[in-house]
């Protein structure tokens, strides 16, 4: 994966390249926000700090020498984040406006080297001509720290910037059917050492007939294509060779149920085949997602992925299968409680090492990963406008290669100020 945060929530099946914390971060184990009036303007900021403590900064594995640090040689460090923000909603007609910006700030405290500044902003428009047509139009582009789980062989900091653009049209072409036409383009470029053009570009484009006669339910069929290349990905990172395209051919059977407001069901399944020279990948994908609000103060999330993703260092790919499970539980109206496990398996044929070569693994022809998370999160809302949060997690990786498995506890407590809209997508950051 490209360089991923993990944020608990579950997201719409999809094959474009996705970052190790972004690809957990499409987890949704969350209720469903609270609706937004949409008429006139709704400007709310926010603030968040931070204070967190991580075993293992750069996911070594064990037995590896400890890096020296401000303070000496130790593979742990305490960190300070700061962001603030703002979400502003503006509803006109049958319009709704959305933007959000957010700005961060990492301090760590031994490992001086990576403290750094990320970005992050999104506008969103979703139109409405008629009845029968209406659509959205969403942008966003965050600069971002890649994450020292899915770099290999560095414990420098690499920042990245990911700009993504999103169409979407929907036409009603009889009371029971609609038409769902989507397109993204997505811009990822990480430069790092020894790869200073590192980037991945995609276009995809689907199309989906959707059958809406029956109440709270919406089914049907989706095609899609997707045309990707990498740019100065080892080993083929000097000219004329250092481009590798790649294209994706994805057929699923889509279909979401909502039933009187506790239960809701999605699910796509379906077949996706990838073409890259040397590294072809085809397979069944695609997701199922659960949601039940158990009682009055209890909520339950469980979901189940599998889909075909971009490895960005060796300009390769990867494939992922991934089970969740969150439970959230309002104790009081001041203070919820929210485990959750995630676990991820995720193979890279025609895998790659750091020099290029090809051979295979010690037990096994490809590299394999297996990939563990339980997370564990507190929260008091103090004031309307205020929340304090305790959080700990564990994180652990197992790999049939032996660079690549690590095991990393972060604990920390949190507040924020302000009240971000329902709208507000963005996770709180996480350290590279």
């Amino acid at each position: 994966m490209n360089g991923c945060r993990i944020w608990l929530g579950f997201g719409v099946f999809s094959v474009v390249a996705v970052p190790l914390d972004v690809a957990l971060a499409d987890v949704d184990l969350s209720p469903a926000p609270p609706p937004v009036a949409l008429a006139g303007s709704h400007f709310s900021p926010y603030g968040y700090a931070a204070y967190q403590y991580i075993s293992n900064v750069f996911y070594l594995p064990p037995g590896q020498p400890e890096p020296i640090g401000a303070h000496g040689p130790t593979l742990a460090d305490e960190i300070a984040e700061l962001q603030a923000g703002f979400d502003e909603i503006y509803g006109w007609d049958q319009q709704k406006l959305y933007l959000t910006a957010e700005a961060r700030r990492f301090e760590y405290d031994n490992f001086t080297d990576l403290s750094h500044y990320e970005h992050f902003i999104e506008g969103d428009l979703a139109w409405k001509i008629v009845d029968a047509l209406d659509g959205d139009l969403d942008f966003t582009s965050e600069k971002r720290a890649v994450q020292f789980a899915v770099l290999e062989s560095t414990q420098q900091l690499v920042l990245e910037t990911n700009d993504v653009a999103t169409a979407k049209v929907n036409v009603e072409v009889s009371p029971t059917w609609r038409w769902v036409t989507v397109a993204t383009a997505t811009n990822l470029d990480s430069p790092r050492n020894g790869a200073p053009d590192l980037s991945d570009r995609e276009r995809y484009i689907q199309e989906g007939l959707r059958y809406i006669g029956v109440a709270n339910l919406s089914a049907g069929f989706d095609v899609g294509y997707l045309n990707g290349y990498f740019r100065g990905a080892p080993p083929t990172n000097e000219p004329p060779n250092n481009y590798a395209n790649y294209h994706d051919k994805v057929a699923q059977f889509a279909a979401n149920y909502v039933v009187s407001g506790l239960t809701s069901l999605n699910a796509a399944v379906g077949y996706t085949e990838r073409t890259q020279e040397g590294n072809n990948v085809s397979g069944a994908t695609g997701t199922l997602g659960y949601k039940r609000q158990l009682t009055a103060k209890t909520f339950l999330g469980v979901q189940l992925k599998r889909e075909v993703n971009s490895y960005l260092i060796n300009g390769g790919s990867e494939l992922d299968t991934t089970a969740a499970v969150g439970l959230t539980w309002q104790a009081t109206w001041r203070i919820s409680i929210n485990p959750s496990y995630v676990w991820m398996s995720s193979s890279f044929p025609g895998y790659s090492d750091t020099e290029g070569t090809t051979a295979p693994m010690p037990t096994g022809p490809y590299r394999v990963d297996h990939l563990q998370n339980v997370n564990l999160i507190v929260k008091y809302q103090a004031l309307r406008w205020l929340s304090i949060a305790a959080y700990g997690r564990y994180q652990t990786r197992t790999s049939n290669e032996p660079a690549y498995p690590y095991n990393v506890n972060i604990v920390g407590i949190q507040a924020q100020v302000g009240v971000p809209l329902a709208y507000h997508k963005n996770a709180a950051g996480t350290p590279p």
